[in-house]
């Protein structure tokens, strides 16, 4: 009879066993929470971008939102393939390195007649330290040619809630924001590629809108009060 050979001992998952003291204090943060639902839950926004944070913090109020820089988080490498993997990348960083709840997001604007280009090199297009209006100049020098409806553009953000690093179900929402490619920069009310970016409900860009237009098109706070209330019923 032949001899059975015995099976190798299943390894613990790697990230799971790293993160064991991290997850226990992240667990108790949460479960002290839910003990006092009077108190806000309080979550790393994992970003290193300021306009972002703007963008969201001011109107998200039901779960306490704090910027990475506050722990001292160094912003890391987004190596993903999708937003979602960009997204979840940030947020298990920050929750690694603080013990906490985090959000991460990414985003960026896709052309479709351009292969989704600018897409997840949206901050890069131009080149590392490039600036937006770099970036705008080359997406209008390649979108030259594009007529009508070929000028179709979307913004698109993914944002990522983990409760602690080694989180197997985290919650995720994405959001669009359609639009076009204008002719030529307008507008100084915006950032990264709103001043090439038309928006026929008002006829303009989005850097030529106010603060008040923008916020009622935001595909960014958009997809963050979808997911703050995907966030207090978890906690409960």
């Amino acid at each position: 009879m032949p001899r059975l050979r015995s099976q190798p001992s299943r390894p613990k998952p790697v990230a799971y066993s790293r993160n064991r003291a991290i997850v226990r204090k992240a667990c108790a943060s949460l479960d002290n929470a839910s003990a006092n639902q009077n108190s806000k839950l309080e979550v790393v926004l994992a970003t290193g971008n300021a306009n972002k944070a703007a963008e969201v913090i001011p109107h998200v109020t039901d779960i306490s939102l704090v910027l990475q820089s506050a722990f001292s988080v160094s912003s890391i490498e987004e190596t993903g393939h999708t937003l979602l993997e960009n997204a979840i990348l940030k947020a298990r960083h920050a929750c690694e390195q603080t013990g906490l709840p985090a959000i991460g997001d990414d985003s960026g604007l896709f052309v479709a007649e351009l292969g989704q280009l600018p897409g997840l090199y949206s901050a890069r297009f131009a080149g590392e330290g490039a600036s937006d209006k770099q970036n705008c100049e080359k997406l209008l020098t390649l979108a030259a040619s594009l007529k009508g409806e070929q000028r179709r553009a979307s913004y698109i953000s993914t944002v990522v809630f983990m409760r602690h690093a080694a989180d197997p179900l985290p919650i995720t929402v994405t959001r669009e924001w359609s639009g076009y490619l204008s002719e030529s920069l307008d507008g100084q009310n915006g950032y990264g590629y709103d001043a090439i970016f038309y928006v026929p409900e008002f006829g303009m860009t989005a850097a030529q809108l106010t603060d008040d237009q923008k916020l009622t098109l935001s595909n960014r706070l958009e997809a963050f009060k979808a997911l703050v209330p995907q966030i207090i019923k978890q906690r409960r």
